[in-house]
C-alpha cells in the first residue's frame, strides 16, 4: 500500500470529498481519517474543581527539615546492615 497526506474539510453534512492524484490506481482503498481532538471545556473545569475540593478537604501533613531528612538517612542505614 502507499500513503498519501491530504488536506481536507468535513463540511456541515459530515461529507468529506478528495481529489487524488492521477497515479493513484482504481480501485478499493483503505482511507485512515486523522481528526483533532476537541476538548469538552466543561468536563475539564468540572474535573478541575473536583480535584481542588479533594486537595482542599485532605489533611495536611507539615514536616519539619529534620523529619524530612530522617526518612533518607533512614533509609541508607537499613542498606548498610
Amino acid at each position: 500500500m502507499q500513503a498519501i497526506k491530504l488536506h481536507a474539510h468535513v463540511d456541515r453534512d459530515r461529507k468529506l470529498s478528495l481529489q487524488l492524484p492521477e497515479d493513484v490506481p482504481l480501485g478499493d482503498v483503505e482511507v485512515i481519517l486523522l481528526a483533532p481532538v476537541r476538548s469538552d471545556a466543561s468536563a475539564c473545569r468540572q474535573y478541575l474543581v473536583r480535584l481542588m475540593d479533594r486537595l482542599a478537604a485532605s489533611p495536611r501533613i507539615r514536616l519539619s527539615k529534620a523529619q524530612i531528612d530522617a526518612h533518607p538517612a533512614a533509609e541508607r542505614a537499613s542498606w548498610e546492615r
